[in-house]
């Protein structure tokens, strides 16, 4: 998780506006993805400035059982500090709900990409 951290530092700069929003998505999709994918599986990350939003992508190689389904958490759910399954319903919030998955590199290997606005404060 240091290494996609510091990628983010280095991609945005922690003065950046998007900085924190961007920071958890990473953070998020990339603990989904060790958590989810095989055991010893790679991880990347990618992280680039399109337009007037940052353009997420972690991509790993999967498991038979590794799709995101997003769970939108009731309100006992927003009480409870017992962490776990809200990640993906963090990064789509913050991605405006423009995320979404791809396969690659034949049947289990999954890209998980957000669109973060690069401007939060904008309207």
């Amino acid at each position: 998780m240091r290494v996609a951290r510091l990628a983010v530092v280095d991609a945005l700069g922690e003065d950046h506006p998007a900085y924190e929003n961007v920071r958890l998505v990473v953070s998020e999709l990339v603990t989904n993805a060790v958590r989810h994918g095989p055991q010893n599986g790679r991880v990347a990350l990618c992280i680039r400035r399109e337009e007037s939003d940052f353009y997420i992508e972690v991509a790993d190689d999967g498991t038979e059982h590794s799709r995101p389904t997003l769970h939108v958490p009731s309100l006992d759910e927003f009480d409870d500090p017992a962490e776990g399954g809200r990640g993906l319903w963090t990064v789509h919030s913050l991605s405006l709900g423009r995320w979404g998955f791809r396969e690659h590199g034949g049947l289990r290997g999954l890209v998980v990409w957000a669109c973060v606005p690069a401007n939060p404060h904008r309207p």
